[in-house]
């Protein structure tokens, strides 16, 4: 149970083998650290959440993603797979947490928390979803969701050519991107910079850099109607679709 807990925040398990822990799985990483985190659970009463607050205040957890210069060449050299989590491995959201994040940042994510699974094209959380294994959600099969017919120990996180194409031009991105600008334009009218921090704090949880606010006040200014003061809607929601589509927001570092 704690190897899996682990592999949900770190993409690998301690043992990577989740579902074989036998002769023919792998052997753990760090095999003190594993009995040490079983002992835990087991005195902590059994509570989930005890580890999950354990492993996500720990100093391995809260590690940086980017390489630093002092030790990458080093780790590299000795770790190339990162196995012994010299740094943070950067992994991209599983398919439900990023349609689920994108209904939040565009506030149109539905507040329902019981009672009978809903259609794809409802706005709740994507656990609330029916699961009809010969129809799979678009959205959710594209970014690697599982098909429901047999048991996947651990997620694939694959990278193509169709998922860029998929959030270029499928329409339920645009939508929310759509629904996420018509929210900010009131902002945006009123006052430019503040409509682009907001931007950033929504989706990035963090303040703009000089070169990110120079190019959206830039882009946004020179997209203003000839005759009118307000912000073009359409490049406003090319601005959030960006956003929305970005590797800061698909991933976690």
């Amino acid at each position: 149970m704690v190897n899996r807990i682990w592999q949900y925040h770190f993409g690998r398990g301690l043992v990577e083998s989740s579902n074989d822990f036998g002769t023919l799985g792998g052997p753990p990483s760090h095999p003190g650290l594993l009995d040490w985190l079983a002992n835990k659970f087991v005195m902590s009463g059994w509570s989930v959440k005890e580890i999950h607050r354990l492993i996500l205040s720990s100093s391995t957890y809260k590690q940086s993603s980017q390489q630093r210069p002092e030790i990458t060449e080093s780790a590299l050299m000795q770790d190339p797979e990162n196995i012994l989590l010299w740094k943070f491995p950067e992994r991209r959201l599983d398919a439900e947490q990023i349609r689920d994040s994108m209904l939040a940042v565009s506030g149109q994510l539905e507040y329902y928390h019981s009672g009978p699974s809903k259609n794809s094209n409802s706005n709740v959380r994507s656990i609330f979803l029916k699961k009809i294994r010969n129809s799979p959600i678009t959205f959710l099969k594209e970014f690697d969701s599982p098909d429901g017919f047999e048991s996947h120990p651990q997620r694939a996180a694959t990278i193509s050519p169709t998922q860029s194409l998929f959030l270029l031009n499928n329409k339920w991105p645009i939508e929310r991107a759509s629904a996420w600008a018509d929210s900010l334009i009131p902002t945006f009218n009123d006052d430019l910079n503040a409509g682009i921090q907001q931007i950033f704090h929504t989706a990035y949880s963090r303040a703009p850099n000089t070169d990110e606010q120079n190019l959206l006040t830039t882009y946004l200014l020179e997209n203003k109607g000839k005759k009118s003061d307000q912000i073009d809607r359409e490049s406003l929601i090319d601005v959030c679709h960006m956003i929305l589509t970005s590797n800061e927001f698909l991933y976690l570092d």
